[in-house]
């Protein structure tokens, strides 16, 4: 693991922007800044997380090459496994979770387009539930 203070100023990790993550507030305890980043190279990409996801489930798919960076909460991962749990108990035709992203550094105009779009239609309800994974620069 790389420390949380290796990033730099710009928001860059070894050359990869990361971004930079906001101030904590009060209000909202678990936003707070990672212990540290995990290192996803081609030999790791298999290590399992929990159950049915590996970290090529958590790392980004957006930057090209090697190395990648993540983090993960502990907590957040028996949540997950659980709640994988929860659902095959019910009943349903599930094997896994498909982990999308939950953290962005800061909006683009893609995310906060897609954002729009999903809080309402054409009759102003809600249709999708996109946005609670687009809060721009929290994890969600």
């Amino acid at each position: 693991m790389i420390p949380f203070d290796s990033l730099d100023k710009r928001g860059y990790l070894k050359g990869v922007k990361i971004g930079k993550y906001p101030k904590p507030i009060a209000e909202f305890p678990n936003f707070t800044k990672p212990k540290g980043f995990i290192v996803v190279t081609p030999d790791n990409l298999d290590t399992p997380g929990v159950t049915a996801l590996h970290a090529r489930d958590f790392a980004p798919r957006s930057i090209e090459g090697f190395p990648k960076y993540m983090v993960l909460r502990e907590e957040l991962l028996i949540k997950l496994e659980l709640l994988t749990d929860l659902v095959q108990a019910r009943g349903f035709k599930f094997d896994r979770f498909t982990v999308f992203s939950g953290y962005r550094p800061r909006p683009t105009a893609t995310v906060w387009s897609a954002a729009a779009t999903a809080r309402t239609s054409t009759a102003g309800r809600p249709t999708s539930s996109l946005t609670p994974t687009m809060t721009a620069g929290l994890m969600t």
